[in-house]
């Protein structure tokens, strides 16, 4: 994958999540070498599975949604692949009146974690996982490639890292505001815009329980989602052990309310920000979460896009540059899946048609 040489330059992709993939495929797709540089492990982005001895908890993205034409034709392609099942089948509501539940239709899981479908899109990309771009030198003269400095922390680093990399075209499709890190020295106006972006950040608490526990009905409904709509800490509760057949052990994720996250943000003691938020949602609920035997906090920064631009991706032809990711298309976020996959598509085609 090494390309210290200008004879063997790629385009970059920086982010493999989902505008990163959807940049990254349309582009190999037309012919182009690429390369795709993830800061993380694996691909996805909010495509997030944590698994723990023979449990799995999608702590991003809860299901896959049908939010347009392209998460549809997506969702179509992981069905020759994954086990795709619908779920959740009913969405109980937390109301002051108390809890209902409601039919749902158009989500998907897959018992194997919704990081799955990942790996499914990223097949066949070259992904250069534990890379973190940390710098862009734009070319000095046409013709010339864009250099690209990477950094990861030592204990995290691959035996393949490569610190320095060249580029005949770059896709920037990664969270706003480390978009803006990378374009300020290159690209202000673009970093300032970038920096306008405004997020709301989440924790996601997994907890497992007693392998003896049997979850309470709701009703006269098992229940494998809980949504509030009224004024409380958390926003998402959902029973991991009822996306798959026959689980080890019964599972939630919690997803907070971003007061919440903010408040807990800095605290030392992420575990005791974990179990104030499940006592909460224990206290609104009446289902027993106090007590698991064991709990995970997992911190998201840009978690929730409230406030985007309304392009559908930026890019500079002349000097073969796109950003892309789900802060455009207006970031509506119950259209996020939609907006990643349609900004890196869109960034991918642009610069197809640049050279």
């Amino acid at each position: 994958m090494t390309n210290s040489s200008t004879d063997s330059v790629f385009t970059i992709v920086i982010g493999a999540g989902l505008a990163g993939l959807a940049a990254a495929r349309e582009l190999q797709a037309a012919g182009r070498s690429v390369v795709v540089l993830e800061k993380s492990r694996g691909p996805g982005g909010r495509l997030n599975t944590r698994r723990h001895l023979e449990t799995r908890a999608d702590r991003g993205v809860p299901y896959w949604q049908n939010q347009g034409p392209l998460t549809q034709a997506w969702r179509a392609e992981l069905s020759g692949h994954c086990d795709l099942r619908p779920w959740p089948n009913k969405l109980h509501h937390l109301t002051a009146q108390g809890i209902t539940p409601e039919s749902i239709a158009d989500r998907w899981t897959i018992p194997t974690g919704l990081s799955s479908a990942a790996k499914v899109w990223a097949a066949g990309l070259s992904i250069a996982r534990n890379h973190r771009a940390i710098a862009l030198t734009a070319p000095q003269s046409p013709g010339d490639p864009w250099q690209i400095r990477c950094d990861c922390p030592q204990a995290n680093r691959p035996a393949d890292f490569q610190e320095d990399w060249l580029a005949a075209a770059i896709v920037l499709a990664i969270p706003a505001a480390q978009a803006a890190d990378l374009l300020e020295p290159i690209a202000p106006d673009w970093a300032g815009l970038a920096r306008g972006v405004a997020y709301d950040p989440c924790f996601t608490i997994t907890a497992a329980y007693a392998k003896k526990l049997v979850w309470p009905t709701l009703g006269s409904a098992d229940w494998q989602a809980i949504a509030p709509e009224l004024s409380t800490d958390w926003r998402w509760l959902a029973r991991e052990d009822s996306k798959t057949d026959g689980a080890s052990q019964p599972v939630i994720v919690l997803h907070s309310q971003p007061a919440f996250a903010d408040h807990w943000w800095n605290h030392p003691d992420l575990e005791a920000a974990g179990r104030s938020l499940l006592a909460r949602a224990a206290a609104d609920t009446g289902i027993a979460l106090t007590e698991p035997d064991w709990l995970q906090v997992h911190r998201w920064r840009y978690a929730i896009v409230w406030q985007g631009v309304e392009a559908t991706c930026w890019v500079d032809q002349t000097q073969a540059i796109a950003v892309a990711g789900d802060w455009f298309n207006n970031a509506d976020p119950r259209q996020s899946l939609e907006a990643a996959l349609r900004s890196g598509q869109a960034a991918a085609q642009s610069l197809l048609g640049s050279r």
